[in-house]
């Protein structure tokens, strides 16, 4: 019984150490996903959304910022030739 108490204690620190991982790669919404959510807002019928150079609006340092952070285009796939889809709708 001695030695099923020691692997359980083993098994808890592992995931305890597994779980500050988990909470590091979850990242927060970025400046243009607010803004897209204050437009739906807008929308809606609340509030307008603040002019370029309105107080608490993003400003140009927050614009470059984000930019270094966009996410890359997904290159699309390549789609198989028209030639094989019109001799099928021929058929």
């Amino acid at each position: 019984m001695a030695t099923k108490k020691k692997t359980a204690k083993k098994s808890v620190k592992k995931s305890a150490k597994k779980s500050p991982k988990k909470k590091a790669s979850k990242k927060k919404p970025g400046l243009y996903a607010n803004i897209h959510k204050a437009q739906e807002r807008a929308k809606r019928g609340g509030k307008p959304v603040r002019k370029k150079g309105a107080k608490g609006a993003p400003t140009e340092k927050a614009f470059k910022k984000s930019e270094k952070t966009a996410k890359k285009p997904k290159k699309a796939a390549k789609k198989k030739s028209s030639a094989k889809k019109a001799g099928a709708k021929k058929k």
